[in-house]
């Protein structure tokens, strides 16, 4: 597998996140309530500072240098992937009826 090493260099657009999260909320995506009314940017740079201090603490990069990389979304993208597979699908309500007979 090739090392990618830009993502380590290269940093993460906060202020786009909302825009993204917005999008994808029009699209039908559940995000949560809080998400939805402009918090996903303070969301993201938490979990973000969350992870990067994990990483200083096992031994690896400061957190200050390595919190806003492009790395640390790939390892919070694939902590989410990794915990959302056991959760049970929430009930979506049918609007206006199926098509389904």
């Amino acid at each position: 597998m090739p090392a990618y090493p830009w993502l380590f260099t290269k940093k993460i657009n906060f202020d786009q996140i909302q825009i993204r999260v917005n999008a994808m909320a029009m699209l039908g995506v559940p995000y949560g309530e809080a998400v939805i009314q402009g918090m996903a940017s303070d969301f993201a740079q938490i979990q973000a500072r969350e992870i990067a201090a994990l990483i200083d603490n096992a031994g690896g990069p400061p957190a200050a240098e390595i919190w806003d990389t492009q790395v640390i979304a790939l390892i919070a993208y694939m902590r989410r992937l990794g915990t959302d597979i056991f959760k049970t699908p929430a009930e979506v309500p049918a609007e206006g009826g199926s098509n389904v007979e």
